[in-house]
């Protein structure tokens, strides 16, 4: 039987609400305040924590009386966190544009003589309306095959 990668493991652990945590540990150093932030109490948040701690095996914060601080291990997950948080921000914008019929693709083919006048102009339309829309042009011979470029 193969083995498993150690990445693989991490992943199938983590949870979306840990890596939010994570973010809001940073911002407030306190787990009290993150748990506040983040819609949670301090003992669920204390629990993720741990568990995120196990799931690397390395301690992620220093507790201290007056909060929790990060230590390296943390810091390097809380860089990550933040980027991973914005990443499902712009993969969320990217699907609501895509919703809206602002963003994506439309495939032309045409043939050369009628083509050379309506397409720019449709296209020229197509771009004023939604300039994050993308239109591949492809030319068609008279018969309907398409042409290579």
């Amino acid at each position: 039987m193969s083995k498993v990668p150690a990445s693989w493991f991490i992943r199938s652990r983590l949870k979306t609400r840990q890596i939010v945590l994570l973010v809001y540990l940073d911002e407030h150093r306190s787990v009290l305040r993150a748990a506040d932030a983040a819609g949670m109490t301090q003992p669920a948040a204390s629990k993720l924590l741990r568990e995120l701690e196990e799931t690397f095996d390395v301690p992620l914060f220093e507790r201290q009386a007056r909060g929790v601080v990060p230590t390296w291990y943390g810091e390097i997950l809380i860089r990550h966190a933040r980027s991973v948080l914005s990443e499902i921000s712009r993969a969320q914008e990217e699907i609501a544009a895509l919703k809206a019929g602002l963003t994506g693709q439309a495939a032309i083919g045409t043939v050369m003589n009628p083509g050379t006048n309506l397409v720019p102009m449709a296209v020229a339309q197509l771009k004023q309306k939604h300039p994050q829309m993308w239109a591949i042009l492809s030319p068609v011979s008279t018969r309907g095959r398409w042409l290579t470029a």
